[in-house]
């Protein structure tokens, strides 16, 4: 959870960010504790199955430029 507490983005949500700017340029935008949630609930993620499905999520969340999941 080190990772998550200093907000380093691990490399397959990297890797979907880079083939969708957009969704990393508003990512970038959001407030510290925002992104903090985001990776947290990656990094929660017990199957790989699960980990896709929600870096696809994460895309598209922030593509809309939606801060939390909450508001989905």
């Amino acid at each position: 959870m080190d990772d998550v507490e200093n907000g380093i983005i691990p490399n397959d949500l990297q890797k979907a960010f880079d083939e969708n700017l957009r969704s990393f340029e508003n990512y970038q935008n959001f407030s510290k504790g925002y992104r903090k949630n985001y990776l947290s609930w990656l990094h929660s993620a017990k199957r790989k199955e699960t980990r896709e499905k929600r870096i696809n999520q994460i895309i598209e969340l922030c593509s809309k430029n939606i801060k939390s999941r909450e508001n989905w």
